[in-house]
């Protein structure tokens, strides 16, 4: 008799287990994608905080334009992370400031490209301007008067 802890069959065989297959809602596939999306696509970092077995999200990716529940569903849930993200940004920046500190390029660097990741925005810059030193400085007056109203 082979040494299986008691999990034999008459046969001396190891037994099979009979695991059940959990079944996941649309909202829960789309909330994975849109937390898959979050992560770049790193499918190893999006299981292990989910919990979702690799196999499992890997079909889902692969076949997320297949249900259209599914992939409507991802697109709100992908907004829904970006607007907390967001919010949780913009306090944390402000109770920065209120502490007297200020944050580093790369802080909100990464910010705002999870932000643009999430609204389905280009994360890179691909376009190059080569404007006069005037224009350069409006851009940059627009873009940081931008920034004071947010």
């Amino acid at each position: 008799m082979s040494a299986t802890n008691g999990h034999t069959n008459g046969n001396g065989h190891k037994k099979r287990q009979n695991w059940s297959k959990r079944k996941y809602s649309d909202q829960e596939k789309a909330a994975a994608l849109a937390y898959l999306d979050f992560c770049k696509g790193n499918l190893t970092e999006a299981c292990a905080k989910l919990g979702i077995p690799y196999k499992t999200l890997s079909c889902w990716r692969d076949e997320r334009g297949i249900v259209p529940a599914v992939a409507e569903l991802h697109e709100e849930k992908k907004a829904d992370i970006a607007e907390l993200l967001e919010k949780v940004v913009v306090a944390s920046l402000q109770a920065k400031q209120d502490r007297g500190g200020s944050i580093t390029g790369i802080e909100t660097g990464i910010y705002i490209d999870k932000l643009l990741l999430l609204r389905g925005h280009a994360t890179v810059i691909n376009e190059h301007r080569n404007g006069t030193p005037d224009e350069r400085k409006a851009r940059l007056l627009q873009l940081t008067d931008k920034a004071k109203v947010a």
